[in-house]
């Protein structure tokens, strides 16, 4: 499972193609509640089939009612949802991940 889109940079470099892996997710259920979602970002999926170096390792925190809404344990209790489907649906409704689709 991983995330393909189109990512532009704040340097301006933009992966056409670009290939994101949920590499790490912690969560905290204690005050305050969080999800840690460490990705990595390749330059396209042949670069991560051919074990090449990301281009970038990116954390993202899910935090308020976003956490409420991914990762709180009612969620991961119903059917089919697990912390790593529910970290690439969380990391879809990011605008950096506008687009990006499930593969």
């Amino acid at each position: 499972m991983a995330l393909q889109a189109t990512i532009s940079f704040e340097n301006g470099i933009t992966l056409q193609d670009a290939y994101v892996i949920i590499e790490k997710i912690t969560i905290n259920y204690t005050n305050p509640t969080i999800a840690s979602i460490i990705v990595l970002i390749y330059k396209d999926s042949t670069a991560y089939n051919d074990g090449k170096t990301e281009v970038i390792s990116i954390t993202h925190q899910c935090t308020g009612d976003n956490f409420t809404t991914y990762f709180s344990e009612s969620v991961l209790d119903e059917a089919f949802k697990n912390p790593l489907t529910q970290g690439y649906s969380f990391l879809q409704s990011l605008p950096f991940y506008g687009g990006a689709v499930i593969v």
